[in-house]
């Protein structure tokens, strides 16, 4: 268990902004995709519902 922090010591501060800040851009990147497919799926919720109106 020591050993495993004394790695994470090493680690430069730059090197953690970079994987935070890359993490952060990851979500950046995916939000537009994740709103698409939730919005497809409430227009997919709500199609069978008018469906079963117009029957």
């Amino acid at each position: 268990m020591s050993s495993s922090i004394h790695i994470v010591q090493q680690v430069p501060a730059w090197w953690l902004a970079l994987v935070a800040f890359l993490q952060g851009s990851i979500l950046l990147c995916w939000f537009p995709f994740i709103i698409l497919i939730a919005l497809v799926c409430i227009v997919a919720m709500k199609k069978p519902s008018k469906h079963r109106q117009i029957d």
